[in-house]
């Protein structure tokens, strides 16, 4: 327990500054802590936060207190920088909140996406598979394993011309289904550039290609390798 000491302020600063007297520095803080406290928490409301930002102004009368006019009252400086502290204390917090809230709506909108693609995925499969075989396969092979259109075209035993059409009439065909069936007003571009991003995504590889050998030469496959895919501040500032 502080006992009762009938120096001023200016007095205790002095004994602080003269001789790191630590009592001395104890009693000032015991004065005024209820005044420091007050503002910081009428200010932050939080009394976590409110503690943190008390001790804040305490450690800048440490630092500060070689340049304070001790003849002064301390308790109306004290009550400046309280308030300093506080409010700068609430900026940083309010910032952080932003900074969260914009982390989790970006987490929330690549969620979102990459929901919204796997169903788009899965209904081009769907879709794919019930195209007339004309352009079922020209897509498949073009856009799904990536050859290229003389590639194609060399698979098919026809001209690059022909399968040019083909592909052209397969995507809107695929395009029109996969809006009826809820895809928004996706234009052909917009398909093209996704079964584009598909055939570079697979050139990158799963890691399934060398397990599928292994398992057919009857060598042991981990369970891991078969399973997996392979994917491309303390609160406060002080016043000066």
């Amino acid at each position: 327990m502080i006992r009762t000491d009938t120096r001023t302020d200016g007095q205790l600063v002095a004994s602080f500054l003269q001789r790191r007297d630590e009592e001395a520095f104890e009693i000032l803080v015991g004065r005024h802590e209820s005044l420091v406290l007050s503002v910081c928490g009428r200010v932050l409301r939080d009394e976590h936060a409110a503690r943190d930002a008390a001790q804040a102004v305490f450690l800048v009368l440490a630092r500060k207190a070689a340049s304070l006019d001790l003849e002064r009252p301390l308790g109306p400086w004290l009550h400046h920088v309280a308030y300093g502290v506080a409010v700068s204390a609430r900026r940083e917090r309010e910032a952080r909140r932003e900074r969260e809230r914009k982390v989790m709506a970006e987490s929330t909108n690549r969620s979102a996406g990459g929901e919204d693609s796997a169903a788009l995925r899965e209904q081009i499969d769907r879709e794919l598979d019930g195209l007339p075989e004309k352009y079922r396969r020209p897509l498949i092979l073009f856009h799904l394993e990536g050859k290229s259109l003389a590639e194609t075209a060399a698979a098919l035993g026809s001209g690059e011309g022909t399968v040019g059409a083909w592909l052209s009439r397969g995507r809107e065909l695929l395009r029109r289904k996969l809006v009826r069936r809820g895809a928004g007003a996706l234009t052909g571009a917009a398909l093209a550039a996704f079964l584009a991003g598909e055939a570079s995504a697979r050139s990158a590889g799963w890691g399934f290609a060398r397990a599928a050998a292994r398992a057919a030469s009857g060598g042991a496959v981990p369970a891991s390798v078969l399973n997996s895919r392979k994917e491309p501040s303390p609160c406060c500032s002080s016043p000066s």
